[in-house]
């Protein structure tokens, strides 16, 4: 990344150019609307940020009305609000903690997802084995009827 000195774009470097997302190869990650692998991305690149504290901060300067989304430092815009109003009101949270407790939050929804997921799949395998087995039972079953009726109807009357 950049040392002292003058960046390419000739402007003088600033903390954005040390930033892990500046190379990101997808930058959509960090503006809403989210999805869950884009937040989880996004979150989990932070997380590994040198500058992390610093982008936290610029996220939390702006205002309200011109806050318009996106992750700074680890935390989403509904973060931002929520420390926002805890500083208004004497409490100043300790935002990597809150940046970190969001991305656990996020890993242990995408756990229980995978877990929902696996739970399913053993579910269709348990009712395709059950249909298989029944349509076994079935097929024996009209076996069985075909050659009761073939011998009442070979029996003389």
């Amino acid at each position: 990344m950049s040392d002292y000195g003058t960046s390419l774009a000739g402007r003088a470097p600033s903390w954005r150019d040390e930033a892990a997302c500046a190379e990101a190869a997808e930058p959509e990650d960090w503006w809403e609307p989210f999805d869950q692998q884009s937040l989880s991305r996004a979150l989990t690149l932070c997380s590994l940020c040198p500058v992390q504290a610093t982008c936290a901060a610029e996220g939390l300067a702006l205002n309200w009305q011109t806050d318009h989304g996106g992750v700074y430092g680890g935390l989403t815009r509904e973060d931002r609000v929520h420390v926002r109003y805890r500083r208004g009101h004497g409490s100043d949270p300790d935002v990597a903690a809150l940046a970190v407790a969001r991305r656990e939050a996020l890993e242990a929804e995408r756990h229980a997802e995978g877990l929902r997921a696996r739970r399913k799949a053993l579910q269709d395998a348990a009712k395709a084995a059950w249909r298989e087995r029944n349509r076994e039972r079935l097929a024996e079953a009209e076996r069985e009827r075909y050659w009761a009726r073939r011998q009442a109807e070979s029996q003389p009357a």
